[in-house]
């Protein structure tokens, strides 16, 4: 009896094409491809890597800014049957070969501007024998594939995340999961004529999001990287309707001279997140390009689906924005997600008490790559642990109070960082900031907060202290405030904390 094959992504992407073959599905601003053309050129493609050896089972890495062929390469992994292992086009060549040595790469699927880089690839890390050329379809290296470890078959991605010992861990998706988290993207987020922008980079949750909007039948615009300017130009040509930005990003394009002159009326759901954002400037977004925004909750471990904050819940019957504690939630959990906010024991705590976010899907990763002992204690029950704290209020709205991590005990007593950050962002004058703990003889560890003015502003630090005192009292004020003209950033958006602290250590009177 022939078993039956677990639901995959490409068989839901096929289905669109087999239903509209000559819809636009990739956009770029100077060429596009319907349905039928992907679905053929990734064909193509695929068949390539199979007579090459490369199928089920094999590990294949995306080296590629955003494009029209990123796109098509991404496709070409799933009908390949073979497990995407997206890589950042702009980490150091170091950095991107330990991706591929770590989880055992096999082949490379590269930009063409991005040749010149295979011959040092191949030559630090052995398991990788094929490389092709996007676009021309030109085989850099084609050495003999061996044959897949049984314990990799039936993967469909590897997504390769910070470790807290340095090195990537490797967030696991079997097929069947991977399909799950692009058919809940269909039923939850996607309507069928969207225009997906894709500004962010697809090596992160833009690229995921692309595999649902291909599935749902929708048309993806691509720009190469974020530019404010761009983006705007991009959703008045493309008539887009959805799209995803970090908190900077969304702060840049508020920030763009010209952003009220663009036509982005199109627009039904301008999603951000990726980090604290202040409540000035979701309010800003909401006049500027009105009640579109969308936020919510994931992480590589659970991509996208476990809340939202629709559009139509960031205002009320008249069309002011909520009250504050509502902006700054998440949303509620979906229909696709089981979540609990628990305590150290695992017990699920009522609503208004802070624990642990503990979440059950089918979208959910299958596990981190070959690291049993981690996967082990990401377990609580037949949940994930998120590593986040958070509550519920008594409407079932959730709401981050920050990493578990990066709890800092001053005194005996917790302070998060992200209620530290929130509150200081109520300062006028402020564009961002972050607060983390330092060691401290006396308090065990003193809150620090950096802050980062808006141009032209000149926020002192008594003021910010005062309003810290008025609004979180003494023992989570921080001990040391200072203003600084930046904070490093990953190219997902993300504040880089641990590097902030790190340097403060170094220089505490910078």
């Amino acid at each position: 009896m022939t078993a039956t094959r677990p639901p995959h992504v490409a068989d839901q992407i096929g289905a669109t094409v087999e239903t509209s073959p000559h819809a636009p599905c990739v956009v770029t601003d100077d060429a596009s491809l319907t349905y039928r053309r992907m679905w053929d050129r990734a064909g193509e493609l695929a068949a390539q890597l199979a007579r090459l050896g490369v199928g089920n089972g094999h590990k294949v890495a995306i080296l590629s800014p955003n494009s029209l062929d990123c796109v098509v390469a991404m496709v070409t992994v799933a009908r390949s049957g073979a497990a995407w292992l997206p890589l950042n086009h702009r980490d150091s060549r170091t950095a991107s070969a330990e991706v591929l040595h770590r989880f055992g790469c096999h082949a490379l699927l590269v930009a063409p501007e991005l040749a010149a880089e295979v011959a040092p690839l191949t030559e630090a890390v052995p398991s990788l024998v094929v490389a092709v050329e996007l676009g021309s379809h030109r085989e850099i290296v084609a050495g003999p594939v061996p044959a897949a470890d049984p314990e990799d078959d039936g993967l469909a991605a590897v997504f390769a995340t910070g470790g807290t010992t340095g090195l990537p861990k490797g967030v696991a998706f079997t097929a069947d999961r991977l399909a799950a988290m692009v058919r809940g993207y269909g039923e939850i987020i996607a309507e069928p004529d969207d225009v997906y922008l894709a500004a962010a980079p697809l090596t992160h949750v833009g690229g995921r999001i692309c595999l649902g909007v291909l599935a749902s039948g929708g048309r993806v615009a691509v720009l190469p990287a974020f530019e404010p300017g761009a983006v705007l130009a991009a959703i008045e040509r493309h008539r887009v309707t959805t799209t995803t930005l970090t908190s900077t990003m969304l702060y840049r394009l508020l920030d763009h001279p010209d952003v009220r002159i663009y036509d982005t009326s199109s627009l039904r759901a301008l999603a951000f997140g990726a980090g604290p954002t202040a409540l000035s400037r979701i309010k800003q977004a909401l006049d500027v390009f009105g009640p579109v925004l969308e936020s919510g909750y994931g992480q590589t471990e659970a991509p996208m689906l476990m809340a939202r904050l629709r559009p139509e819940e960031f205002v009320d019957a008249t069309g002011a924005p909520v009250d504050d504690a509502r902006l700054a939630a998440v949303g509620r959990p979906t229909s696709w997600c089981d979540m609990l906010v628990v305590d150290d024991d695992g017990n699920p705590l009522p609503a208004g008490e802070a624990g642990e976010i503990v979440v059950r899907g089918d979208f959910t990763m299958s596990g981190y790559y070959r690291d049993p002992e981690l996967t082990a204690a990401r377990r609580c029950g037949d949940h994930w642990r998120t590593g986040d704290v958070g509550r519920f209020d008594s409407d079932g709205y959730l709401t981050i109070v920050g990493r578990k991590t990066d709890l800092i005990i001053t005194g005996g007593f917790n302070v998060y960082p992200a209620e530290v950050e929130s509150a200081a962002m109520e300062v006028p004058g402020l564009a961002e900031c972050a607060a983390f703990g330092i060691p401290d003889a006396e308090w065990g560890e003193r809150v620090v907060l950096v802050a980062v003015p808006l141009p032209g502003a000149t926020p002192d630090v008594g003021t910010i202290r005062t309003h810290l005192r008025e609004r979180l009292g003494g023992v989570k004020t921080p001990k040391l405030i200072r203003i600084a003209e930046s904070l490093p950033r990953n190219e997902n958006g993300k504040v880089l904390k641990r590097f902030v602290a790190e340097q403060f250590a170094e220089n505490p009177a910078a």
